[in-house]
């Protein structure tokens, strides 16, 4: 029989190698009662070995543990600041049918933004191999509105080694540089051809990110009433 520290393990293993994973799954691979696996779980993320994916009933191994043998990607204690706010956004409704997902971002090197939560697995497909522009995205914007002048200047400087010739005119031709003002002093980015607003993570969580909430593509909603519900929802993260 196996010892209590054992079967910790065994689970901490199942989730390494096969997550993201769901307690139903973990429960068809393990000799485990689903009891017994949900109180390890618990313990588990008590401890910051493993969190929830963002808006889905899976699990991962936490950042701070697998930064060395990369495993996973998030640290669990930036989403847990925001966690109750990404909660009642995705949790929102328009009549009986949810009506957002919602990523989040940060830079993660020099000129390299990346996607590295996502409440749809479409969406989260659709970003696998797919550099994010520093130009243009908005999520990316929002990410460097309260970036120090010097560190956005060295993204910049990095990203256009990579970038194409629209996204350098951008750049250089000053519509970038309007965006993050504008996200700066109104704590938000609106794209209305995609219907998506960002905002900001900083200084909620002390590294340059955002959020991007996009609306579900059955979901009627006008242009106003998605930036006043994802601000009261929101309150911007301010």
């Amino acid at each position: 029989m196996a010892s209590p520290l054992e079967k910790i393990l065994t689970v901490f293993e199942c989730v390494a190698q096969d997550g993201p994973i769901t307690l139903a799954e973990l429960n068809k691979d393990l000799p485990f009662s689903r009891a017994s696996i949900w109180r390890m779980l618990n313990i588990l993320r008590s401890k910051g070995w493993v969190r929830m994916k963002l808006g889905r009933c899976e699990y991962v191994v936490c950042e701070r543990l697998v930064r060395s043998v990369k495993l996973s990607d998030c640290d669990s204690g930036d989403l847990e600041r925001i966690s109750s706010i990404v909660k009642s956004i995705i949790e929102h409704k328009i009549g009986n049918r949810l009506a957002f997902h919602v990523q989040y971002g940060y830079f993660v090197g020099d000129g390299q933004f990346d996607i590295v939560e996502d409440s749809s697995k479409d969406l989260e497909k659709a970003h696998e191999n797919y550099a994010i522009s520093l130009a243009w995205e908005n999520i990316a914007i929002a990410a460097q509105a309260y970036m120090p002048g010097d560190l956005r200047t060295m993204h910049v400087n990095s990203y256009l080694k990579i970038a194409t010739g629209e996204e350098a005119q951008a750049i250089v031709g000053g519509s970038y540089t309007r965006r993050v003002k504008s996200c700066r002093e109104t704590g938000y980015d609106y794209c209305g051809e995609l219907d998506q607003i960002s905002i900001p993570t900083f200084p909620m969580i002390n590294k340059h990110g955002a959020l991007r909430i996009s609306k579900r593509k059955d979901i009627n909603l006008d242009s106003q009433d998605f930036i006043r519900i994802v601000g009261e929802k929101s309150t911007f993260l301010q």
